[in-house]
């Protein structure tokens, strides 16, 4: 080839070099000058970091030693040896060339041919026609001879069926994906979260329960909230920091702090009937007994009847009937308009507002035929 251009490119720190056959003899003493590596063996290229390297999986991780070294593998990667350190013996193998094979620490896992350094019971390597797998989250690695049911081989290990770089997208019976997505299979949902199948395919996986729900069954109804949260079964059952007017504080075995509904002075548990004396009045969905109205409603006495609490208007804070408003909410302009309070979010066309206490609308002219 000579006087032909071979291009040859070796990758190092970011750097790509072009060199033609003829300069190949100089590459090492040039490599100093481009920070290049000075290994090209076989075709590959071999980092710097491994000396006597002859084949690589990529730039940083020797596969084969040259033909006077052996390969020694470690927690902390290969390393091309004269002669393998204690407890280790050399071995032969047609893939790796001469390797060095621990004697000891894997006993306990068959068919393991190498463990982690520090940790004799963790398995990285397997013997040659045995695979590596892990048959769940938390379980040990075992060498097996051929991938059961729901793995797939991978290289020289056996991973996941449906999973794509250990991004499972399926599980196994009996185990449960962490999301929808997927990421992992787990034996259960951890907390805060319920099993739910998918309404396509049946894969079980883990939903998020409502906001501050430590166990549930499903994604509306709580069943034990966070310790600092109490819970509330209204509507639907959800975990508050502290109990609404209509419930008092309070604690079960199976839930926890909770918020129990209000029945003082009522003569039965919901409330149809109140002591005498006191107020009848709804709140959300239930009824409840008080000695006097709550903000937002006003009182309704009938001669012979029992006392009631009416509501007031949406915005009314203070009122004297539905129709009579004496406060509005915090946030609502007061516009007066014929002897009567309406309370609004914007002033009327022909009325300025007044960024004063009360938030009014004062009238601009007395021209003014606009429509509340």
């Amino acid at each position: 080839m000579e006087g032909k251009a071979l291009v040859i490119c070796l990758l190092w720190a970011g750097f790509v070099a072009n060199r033609p056959a003829a300069a190949m003899e100089n590459m090492k003493s040039e490599s100093r000058e481009t920070h290049l590596p000075p290994l090209l063996l076989n075709n590959q290229v071999c980092s710097v970091n491994v000396p006597n390297c002859a084949s690589c999986l990529d730039h940083r991780t020797c596969q084969r030693c040259q033909d006077d070294k052996i390969l020694l593998e470690s927690y902390w990667g290969a390393s091309c040896v004269d002669n393998c350190p204690d407890d280790f013996t050399e071995i032969r193998t047609e893939d790796n060339g001469v390797i060095c094979r621990t004697t000891k620490g894997c006993s306990r896992i068959l068919h393991c041919s190498q463990c982690e350094e520090q940790f004799d019971d963790i398995c990285d390597r397997c013997e040659d026609g045995y695979l590596l797998m892990q048959p769940g989250t938390g379980a040990k690695v075992q060498c097996v001879a051929s991938c059961p049911a729901g793995f797939v081989k991978h290289g020289t290990r056996c991973k996941p069926e449906m999973c794509e770089d250990f991004f499972c997208s399926r599980c196994q019976d009996g185990w449960v994906l962490q999301y929808k997505q997927g990421t992992k299979c787990l034996s259960n949902c951890p907390s805060g979260f319920f099993r739910k199948e998918d309404m396509y395919n049946g894969q079980p996986y883990c939903e998020m329960c409502r906001a501050n729900c430590k166990s549930c069954q499903d994604s509306y109804n709580c069943d034990v909230c966070e310790s600092e949260f109490y819970l509330i079964k209204d509507v639907f059952s959800k975990c508050l920091l502290s109990c609404p007017a209509g419930f008092l504080a309070g604690y079960s075995l199976d839930s926890g702090k909770v918020c129990n509904k209000d029945t003082r002075g009522c003569l039965d548990k919901t409330c149809s009937h109140c002591q005498d004396g006191w107020y009848r009045v709804r709140i959300r969905r239930d009824f409840h007994c008080r000695q006097e109205c709550p903000q937002g409603y006003f009182e309704i006495e009938r001669e012979g009847k029992p006392r009631v609490c009416g509501r007031c208007s949406y915005n009314c804070q203070k009122c004297l009937s539905r129709r009579e408003c004496k406060k509005c909410k915090e946030g609502l302009f007061n516009v007066v308009r014929g002897g009567r309070l309406f309370c609004v979010w914007h002033c009327p066309r022909g009325y300025i507002p007044q960024e004063d206490e009360e938030k009014s609308c004062v009238k601009a002219n007395d021209n003014f035929s606009g429509r509340l």
